[in-house]
């Protein structure tokens, strides 16, 4: 096989590639970003297990072929595709395996968020899992993954107990506790997880709901509910319910325009203090008149429901970019700044901004955590700006909108200088500013499992 190419190599071990003029190739590139034509790939790889991704890998050291993973395809980036290289597409490592005793379960590492939850409904289970249900569960648990059961159960990266890995000398291992640690908020710069296994927990429904506030003044409507918010936590010792999550967002919605909006979900049954807690939230301002009878402010679900009925209200591909800025609280200053940003939110977009809150309460920010690098241990809100309209010609408004939102929020006193590494542009990431302490001990990690850099344009590029 020493005459062959590197297609020819991948063909004779049974693993199906798609070269540029094969049928179906300009598809598999598609993402929720786009296709990323300015970095297509040499080829694209269909694994359908761990030995195949292994045998890949072993190929390109051998050819000398630069590498790419890709998962769920929701990087605003691209970061999954490059120019020339080989792209391992692992959406076809997609099981879900529950454990005998129902505390943990495997995971392909292309499995979909989606896919998990609805996975686990049937088990009676559930795990913490981000927003939209197409994005790719191991690579968000593998940064961090916000969401919102974090507050409950912790980060994503927190629930992480196993992995087995394409390691840089493309064999399959167990991780052990070192590769685990980096593992824990590293992303995939150590090795390429084909199998993750993660804590679940006993489903006993959740109570969800989006709360529209009338945003016919909409800076009214944004200052009003954020000091709100801060009044609710002060005038409760800065602390709410830990079955609570709150998740703020001004986002550009068909037929409402620019509207004030927050997501909540109770982590539980239907009881007197969900909705006392739910009433307390939908009061912060006053919420906008639909037409018909009244409905209730959430409704009984369960996690994967929830999650389909956000994700297919979502575009199926967007144009644009996306930022992120890291605070402390919804000051004054910041709650300002807000309700600027959002009147000047292009009529174009069909983003806006996006908020992830982290409390003091959270078990991700207790002293009790999994030996990690996942470096989001303090409480913070995550303001993820979605500057992204429907196509390429309507999005450099909103991209541009973006970037100022970045500067305007970041150069606030309440702002921290770590940001979200998975929704940071690659042109402002500060790796120090991100991991701070613990940059130091994943490139540690970093030489140890992959010193001549096999994994090198993987999240986050420690061999830049």
């Amino acid at each position: 096989m020493a005459d062959l190419t590197l297609e020819d190599r991948l063909r004779q071990c049974g693993i199906r590639i798609l070269l540029h003029d094969d049928p179906g190739f300009v598809t598999s590139l598609g993402s929720f970003s786009g296709s990323h034509r300015d970095n297509t790939p040499r080829l694209v790889a269909l694994p359908t297990n761990g030995q195949q991704v292994a045998t890949i890998v072993s190929e390109c050291i051998a050819g000398g072929a630069a590498l790419v993973v890709r998962g769920g395809g929701h990087d605003m980036f691209g970061r999954f595709t490059r120019r020339d290289a080989v792209s391992i597409d692992l959406r076809n490592l997609n099981s879900v395996q529950v454990a005998a005793d129902k505390k943990s379960a495997s995971v392909g590492g292309g499995v979909t968020a989606s896919q998990v939850a609805n996975a686990l409904r049937v088990e009676g289970l559930q795990v913490p899992i981000g927003s939209c249900g197409a994005v790719g569960f191991t690579g968000w648990s593998l940064v961090g993954g916000f969401g919102p059961y974090s507050q409950y159960y912790g980060l994503g990266a927190d629930q992480i107990t196993g992995a087995r890995v394409v390691n840089a000398e493309g064999k399959i291992v167990q991780a052990d506790e070192q590769l685990l640690k980096g593992l824990r908020g590293g992303g995939g710069c150590l090795g390429i997880v084909v199998e993750l296994t993660v804590k679940v927990y006993p489903m006993e429904g959740i109570q969800a709901g989006q709360l529209l506030f009338d945003s016919s003044n909409l800076e009214k409507a944004v200052t009003t509910f954020f000091s709100g918010y801060e009044a609710l936590l002060e005038s409760n010792g800065g602390k709410l319910p830990r079955q609570l999550s709150v998740a703020p967002s001004i986002l550009s919605i068909p037929g409402l325009g620019v509207t004030m909006i927050c997501g909540i979900i109770w982590n539980g049954p239907a009881c007197d203090e969900s909705q006392l807690w739910i009433d307390r939230v939908a009061s912060l301002a006053p919420m906008l008149t639909m037409p018909g009878p009244p409905q209730p402010l959430t409704l009984s679900t369960d996690p994967a429901t929830q999650m389909d009925l956000h994700t297919s209200m979502l575009p199926k591909e967007v144009s644009g970019r996306t930022e992120t800025v890291s605070l402390q609280r919804f000051s004054p200053n910041v709650t300002a700044t807000l309700a600027t940003l959002a009147t000047k939110l292009p009529t174009s977009s069909v983003g806006g901004l996006l908020m992830h809150i982290l409390r003091a309460d959270s078990p991700s920010v207790s002293q009790d955590v999994p030996v990690s690098v996942c470096p989001y241990r303090e409480p913070q809100i995550v303001v993820e700006i979605l500057g992204v309209a429907l196509d390429q010609d309507t999005a450099a408004p909103a991209a541009a909108w973006a970037e100022g939102a970045r500067r305007d929020l970041s150069e606030l006193e309440d702002a921290l200088k770590q940001t979200y590494l998975p929704m940071t542009s690659p042109d402002v990431l500060d790796l120090h500013a991100v991991y701070k302490d613990k940059l130091a001990e994943l490139k540690v990690l970093k030489q140890q499992y992959d010193p001549d850099g096999v994994f090198a344009h993987a999240i986050p590029n420690l061999v830049r």
